[in-house]
């Protein structure tokens, strides 16, 4: 998907997830060949060693 698209969507209510916490902003990307790809690395960023990766690497 768009990274444009789906910031935006964030930022304007449309995912329920995260409609109360906006304003979002990007502050880190990466690019996959696939979605299931990037969908895994999302995941993994949500995880208690991806987040101390984050904070390591100055993202968080």
């Amino acid at each position: 998907q768009n990274l444009e698209n789906r910031l935006s969507e964030h930022n304007s209510g449309e995912s329920k997830a995260t409609r109360y916490k906006a304003p979002w902003s990007l502050v880190y990307q990466e690019n996959f060949q696939t979605r299931s790809e990037a969908v895994r690395r999302e995941m993994y960023f949500k995880t208690v060693e991806g987040r101390i990766e984050l904070k390591r690497l100055g993202i968080l």
